[in-house]
């Protein structure tokens, strides 16, 4: 595993170790605005970033690659970058940016 992978892996753990049931109440499609889902999450991630030490910097709207430059303050050299996707059924759309290399994906 290489420090990207270990980086990822620690945030994961962070966030695994908050969700919740309201986590998941939250995150629901309300009439097909997915606009609200997808602001909770992505402020939940951001807050347990904030709360863990972790300096980033966001996308505008509409923009590929919700979280950029994600890194640990003590350690800003590993940076990496997370897409963050939400799907009420069994597919998962990829579109924005199309799959690569250099990001890492958390899927809800």
């Amino acid at each position: 595993m290489n420090e990207k992978e270990e980086l990822f892996n620690k945030i994961m753990y962070l966030i695994r170790s908050r969700v919740d049931d309201n986590f998941w109440n939250n995150m629901s499609t309300f009439k097909s605005n997915t606009q609200t889902g997808e602001k909770y999450y992505i402020d939940f991630i951001k807050h347990v970033l904030d709360e863990n030490g972790f300096g980033y910097t966001c996308a505008g709207s509409q923009q590929p690659v919700d979280l950029r430059y994600v890194h640990e303050i003590q350690n800003p050299n590993i940076k990496i970058n997370i897409e963050l996707k939400k799907t009420n059924s069994d597919k998962i759309k990829l579109n924005n940016p199309l799959p690569c290399n250099d990001v890492f994906y958390i899927l809800f």
